[in-house]
């Protein structure tokens, strides 16, 4: 028989097309563990302030602007609530596992923790 011209081309036998595995180990997006994110809050002492808040927020209010009025944490109320990166284990527990809970966007509802009541906004 005659030699087939096509013969050793192509890809070695019993070895994949290099191109096939590239994202099999990847996650679909929102479901990857994230160790470390960035969020603004707002701050207040009572639930029904942090209630209030919200509704203002889902009226269209810009959450930066209300961070500033009306947040009792100084030091990341002139930032517009900006709390920036920030890792697992370095907030309050309530507040942590509702910031990591939250997608890219989203606004928590009222988190209390032992300084008062949190609206939290994830950034990234």
């Amino acid at each position: 028989p005659a030699p087939d011209p096509a013969a050793g081309r192509g890809r070695p036998a019993g070895r994949a097309d290099p191109g096939s595995g590239r994202n099999r180990d990847k996650k679909p997006p929102g479901t990857r563990r994230v160790d470390k994110i960035r969020c603004s809050h707002i701050l207040v002492k009572r639930q029904g302030e942090a209630a209030e808040i919200l509704e203002r927020l889902e009226g269209g209010e810009k959450f930066g602007r209300l961070a500033r009025e009306l947040s009792i944490d100084p030091g990341s109320a002139k930032r517009d609530g900006n709390l920036g990166y920030f890792p697992r284990g370095k907030m309050v527990k309530p507040f942590e596992e509702a910031a990591f809970r939250l997608r890219v966007g989203e606004v928590s509802g009222p988190v209390r923790s032992e300084y008062g009541y949190h609206l939290i906004k994830r950034l990234a």
